[in-house]
């Protein structure tokens, strides 16, 4: 009968011991920018692949949704960022396309030429513009096809 009564000894001898105090550390919150936190100045979150479309007014994921309802309008976009002007004030006519290449002839205000762009990235690049000789080094990068720049000269 003794081992029985030693029992509850032993269970609250156990239960002692585990209660163990120990120095607990809290450090202080780490000022990491949260997951998805990334806004940009319009609300849009890169991290997720949302981008600003100025013409509508949103955010967008470019693969899903096209910011721009035609191609001129995408081109006098990226004309109106290269010269900062209105886009109201710039008039693009596509003579040539192809899914990423665009050549046709463009209206700054009273001043005009011809133009050269690439799509890189959702967004169309401006290789040439004007009314000057067209370089072909210059259009290397972009990839056009011959017949887009048949007209380009070594120099």
């Amino acid at each position: 009968m003794k081992p029985i009564f030693l029992i509850p000894f032993f269970a609250l001898g156990l239960l002692l011991m585990s209660c163990n105090t120990s120095d607990v550390v809290v450090e202080p919150p780490i000022d990491e920018p949260l997951v998805g936190g990334d806004r940009d100045e319009h609300g849009c979150i890169g991290s997720a692949g949302y981008m600003w479309c100025e013409p509508k007014q949103k955010c967008l994921r470019m693969w899903k949704e096209e910011c721009f309802d035609t191609t001129e309008e995408a081109i006098a976009f990226s004309f109106s960022i290269k010269y900062e002007i209105d886009m109201t004030d710039i008039d693009v006519d596509v003579q040539q396309e192809t899914a990423d290449h665009a050549r046709g002839m463009v209206k700054l205000g009273d001043e005009g030429g011809l133009f050269l762009a690439a799509e890189t990235n959702g967004m169309w690049a401006i290789a040439h513009d004007g009314n000057g000789a067209i370089s072909c080094k210059d259009l290397e990068q972009y990839d056009f096809p011959a017949e887009m720049i048949e007209d380009c000269a070594d120099f």
